[in-house]
């Protein structure tokens, strides 16, 4: 089943994203997924809404036994995970994004990109310890063992998904 949400390139779909997502996984008794869902659709919204600065289309899937989310932008150029100091206040995205999913990945076409991140289990919510943990970038798995430090394309070195498109990273 697919789910979709259209947003303007504002601060607010922040917000609107995080809702849809949450109340979507409930309405599909998926609770188990309403934190790291939550989470995972705000790092990639706000992302998207920084940098590529067009409409963005937040699709949800549900699977048998997996919830795809899905971020669709018009811009071409990929993320790139970044390694920044313990002082600076952004960049920590995508490490999360990493711990996060079970997988992730980009996929880039004409109209511009999609960063997708899966699900198949939530963390055990009896703590909420992990939401503030910073995730240590030295242990985020990449294919690429470069750190960009612009926002530009990349060329994908990873193993390939069914579909063509590159995984990006996979938690252990």
């Amino acid at each position: 089943m697919l789910v979709t949400l259209e947003l303007a390139p504002n601060p607010a779909s922040v917000g609107e994203a995080r809702r849809f997502t949450v109340d979507t996984l409930r309405r599909w008794g998926r609770d188990d997924l309403t934190t790291s869902g939550a989470l995972l659709v705000t790092e990639l919204v706000t992302n998207a809404i920084l940098h590529a600065r067009t409409m963005v289309r937040v699709i949800l899937e549900r699977g048998a036994d997996f919830v795809r989310v899905e971020v669709r932008d018009g811009s071409p150029i990929r993320p790139a995970l970044r390694k920044h100091g313990l002082d600076a206040t952004t960049g920590r995205g995508l490490a999360l994004v990493s711990k996060l999913a079970d997988s992730w990945g980009v996929d880039v076409d004409g109209a511009g990109k999609v960063v997708w991140a899966q699900l198949a289990e939530d963390w055990d919510d009896e703590s909420s310890e992990h939401l503030y943990v910073v995730p240590d970038l030295a242990d985020v798995k990449d294919d690429d063992p470069e750190v960009d430090d612009e926002d530009k394309p990349r060329e994908q070195n990873g193993e390939t998904r069914a579909g063509g498109s590159a995984w990006m990273g996979r938690c252990a």
